[in-house]
């Protein structure tokens, strides 16, 4: 009878270790957000702790969105921005980011503690189109970013875009009346 007992529990202790890891990467939409300028988030955590959220700035030219990397344990940043990938898609480094905002005197792009942030688009409306940058994050499986720890260790977040469509276009757009 213990041992059924045992077998029990082990299963059930599986059940919920995997459904937590099937919660940690799926996407999220809040309208509860610290940053300034942004009123819509859409957020998702990879099942190693970090966090990945996209959220919206009006700019004087239209909007912009942003990704920002948290990453978790106490973990932080060295002084490279990351580098990112979606599916097989063109390696995408925020230091080129970086560099376009800084010759026009803005911020798109840094590093802060346990936090990287970048610019990921910039439109005239809230509507994303195929075309658009931000469009490989609504309708690509996966994304990889690739940095550089205080450490000076190369680390590597995965998080999965599956359901990240309706969460970021909530973020971009806003909520649905």
């Amino acid at each position: 009878m213990l041992r059924i007992g045992s077998v029990i529990l082990t299963v059930l202790l599986c059940i919920t270790l995997s459904s937590s890891a099937a919660l940690a990467e799926q996407w999220t939409f809040s309208d509860k957000t610290s940053t300034p300028g942004s009123k819509w988030v859409a957020t998702v955590n990879s099942s190693s702790g970090e966090t990945l959220t996209v959220w919206r700035k009006i700019a004087r030219a239209g909007y912009e969105a942003y990704a920002e990397l948290e990453l978790s344990g106490g973990a932080k940043f060295g002084d490279a921005l990351p580098k990112y990938r979606i599916d097989a898609g063109k390696v995408e480094d925020a230091t080129v980011i970086k560099r376009a905002g800084d010759t026009l005197g803005l911020r798109w792009a840094y590093v802060e503690g346990n936090h990287a942030v970048w610019r990921i688009w910039q439109s005239t409306d809230t509507e994303i189109t195929p075309h658009d940058n931000l469009h490989p994050w609504i309708k690509g499986n996966q994304i990889i970013i690739e940095y550089i720890d205080s450490k000076q260790q190369k680390k590597t977040a995965k998080f999965s875009l599956s359901g990240s469509e309706n969460a970021i276009k909530m973020a971009i757009a806003g909520p649905i009346q």
